[in-house]
């Protein structure tokens, strides 16, 4: 499939970056594979968050704590996580200032977000379209600058070099067509 190299991609990261205890928080966890991908690797430290009641009914239940709510006002504490994941959720209702000012609320001082999002260069319209009962954003690079930029007034930067290429459309919905669309941010200590 060609959807699944950014979970891959997150999950080398977080490899890297962090030992298995690290706490990490994945927000949009219904139907994601990253918490379950971590668990099997190792990883104990788990939570997901979601609107939708079904993130109780995830696998993994006794290792992985599944929690509904809103990822924009979470119930866990201030500096509580050293990684924030969110694999394919950010387009589907996006706000970006509470988003960004939860996770840097939540990530300690050299914490990471990880997110991965619908994209296209050039703005593709998806007005009137909306997708798990959310509105529906393809961001443009456009937009991920933006993006980029208000996570900075949050205390968030990139990690590594940025790359907003795209040779080819790799989805086709709603008679839409793009690819995605990773990027990972560093909590900047105070």
């Amino acid at each position: 499939m060609n959807k699944s190299w950014d979970v891959l991609q997150t999950v080398r990261l977080l490899q890297e970056r962090l030992p298995a205890d690290a706490p990490i928080l994945d927000m949009g966890a219904w139907s994601s594979e990253i918490l379950c991908c971590l668990h099997m690797l190792g990883f104990t430290g788990l939570t997901g968050i979601d609107l939708n009641s079904a993130v109780r009914s995830m696998p993994f239940e006794n290792a992985i704590n599944w929690v509904v709510g809103d990822m924009m006002a979470t119930p866990f504490p201030d500096a509580s996580m050293m990684a924030i994941t969110s694999i394919s959720a950010i387009e589907h209702g996006f706000a970006l200032r509470p988003l960004f000012r939860e996770v840097s609320r939540l990530l300690a001082p050299g914490g990471l977000f990880i997110a991965s999002t619908d994209y296209w260069p050039e703005k593709i319209d998806t007005n009137g379209i909306r997708m798990f009962g959310l509105e529906w954003t393809i961001f443009s690079q456009e937009e991920i600058a933006a993006v980029l930029s208000t996570a900075g007034e949050y205390g968030l930067r990139a990690v590594g070099d940025l790359n907003f290429n795209a040779a080819e459309p790799t989805v086709d919905c709603v008679e839409r067509r793009f690819t995605f669309v990773w990027f990972a941010l560093e909590k900047v200590p105070s």
